[in-house]
């Protein structure tokens, strides 16, 4: 017979084959909440795993110090790789703040349309001028195959010398933050063609994140 300890130990096992099942059922079902999909995926995650999703390579070379991985979309700002087995796609980032960047390193440089400066799109007051720049510039992305965005630009303007001023939305928070909104919620929107393709876009889940660079104090 079993003592208390094996009980808790066989307890413990049928509820760990439970939840592995409620995971994986979770995971692979596409009605489920996002925080219930995202922790079903989390538990079917090795250490390894996990790691490989806290970092990223740029998508140029540095000189002899630094080999992008040719997985990258070269002249890019990142590259992260997928967890196939778990259909967590690769992450293929782009500076966008004021157009579809390539890195000055890059030995060729992707067309691409630039925008005023974030300041000068601050300055319309207009969030729906920020919302169809936004949109302008997720559609090329997703054309040169990018699914995250790195913009619009929420660092507040609080140092007369930081070099990326110009990207940013001012310093008033409640214009920033209207304006830079409005850019991230149009990077999300698919279209349906883009300026540099007469081919439709390709349909795919595109992440935006908010791009903010330390400022000098």
């Amino acid at each position: 017979m079993l003592g208390t300890f094996g009980r808790w130990a066989a307890a413990g096992l049928m509820l760990a084959g439970a939840t592995a099942s409620w995971g994986q059922a979770e995971a692979a079902s596409p009605t489920g909440s996002p925080e219930l999909r995202a922790a079903a995926v989390l538990a079917e995650m090795t250490p390894e795993e996990k790691l490989t999703l806290v970092k990223g390579y740029f998508g140029t070379d540095f000189g002899t110090s630094f080999t992008a991985p040719p997985e990258a979309r070269p002249g890019s700002a990142g590259y992260v790789p997928g967890v196939p087995r778990l259909g967590i796609p690769p992450q293929w980032q782009t500076d966008a703040g004021i157009g579809v960047a390539t890195q000055g390193g890059a030995k060729s440089k992707r067309p691409a349309t630039a925008l005023p400066s974030g300041l000068a799109v601050a300055a319309s007051w207009d969030p729906d001028v920020a919302y169809a720049g936004g949109r302008m510039i997720g559609g090329e992305a997703r054309a040169y195959g990018f699914n995250v965005m790195l913009g619009g630009g929420v660092d507040l303007v609080r140092e007369p010398r930081n070099g990326r001023n110009f990207e940013y939305a001012g310093e008033d928070p409640l214009l920033a933050g209207t304006i830079a909104g409005a850019a991230i919620a149009s990077l999300c929107v698919a279209p349906t063609t883009t300026p540099h393709s007469a081919a439709p876009a390709p349909v795919k889940a595109a992440g935006c994140a908010r791009f903010a660079a330390p400022t000098a104090t």
